[in-house]
């Protein structure tokens, strides 16, 4: 969970994982806002809203072999 920004507004977390493949591997990363700078944190913000990725949905491939899979997870504030 992020803490709130000190200037009142919500805090934005993003973490993205990357899994599967040929070799099995797990990768990712996480963008918190909380520990951004301010223009950074608004940057990020604009481009979670821009991309759309903010509705939930999933959405899987039929199955081929060493299938790679993605997982997107975005919150705000304390949801």
């Amino acid at each position: 969970m992020t803490a709130p920004r000190p200037d009142g507004a919500s805090t934005l977390r993003v973490a993205f994982t990357q899994s599967g493949g040929f070799a099995g591997l797990v990768r990712g990363c996480t963008l918190d806002g909380a520990h951004l700078g301010p223009a950074d944190r608004d940057e990020l913000d604009r481009l979670v809203a821009a991309s759309g990725l903010d509705a939930s949905f999933e959405a899987v491939a039929a199955g081929a072999r060493d299938r790679k899979q993605y997982a997107i997870e975005i919150a705000r504030g304390e949801g």
